[in-house]
């Protein structure tokens, strides 16, 4: 799989600064391949799955909407990484009903702020 996400990385080019439209999705799905996404594929796995479906798609309307996608994902990935993982990791899931946020020493649960912010995140993104 590392031999892919280079391949990915080495087709992007800089025109004047910025990245082509179809750059921005390699380094979108290089990010989940290697582990950006796997942290918030545990949280969002549909909404993952329909972004990287989307984002590997030539047409205005696919990348339209993976944009879509990415912008709800965005503040589930930020959150995922406020905090030492996988606290924030483990209370999302605790929000989702799938397990407890309890972490052995020397992790530590995730701080208020941090868990008002996991919520925020699942909140904007409707998964509670």
């Amino acid at each position: 799989m590392a031999f892919f996400i280079i391949i990915l990385v080495s087709s992007v080019t800089l025109t004047n600064g910025n990245l082509t439209s179809s750059s921005h999705k390699f380094i979108n799905l290089a990010a989940y391949f290697t582990g950006l996404g796997l942290l918030s594929t545990n949280i969002a796995p549909k909404l993952c799955s329909e972004f990287q479906k989307l984002s590997i798609k030539n047409d205005e309307k696919s990348i339209s909407e993976a944009q879509k996608l990415d912008k709800i994902l965005q503040p589930i990935h930020h959150s995922m990484f406020i905090e030492s993982n996988p606290s924030p990791v483990k209370y999302a899931a605790k929000l989702l009903n799938l397990c407890d946020d309890s972490v052995r020493l020397p992790m530590v649960g995730v701080t208020n702020s941090t868990k008002e912010l996991i919520k925020n995140a699942l909140l904007s993104a409707k998964l509670i």
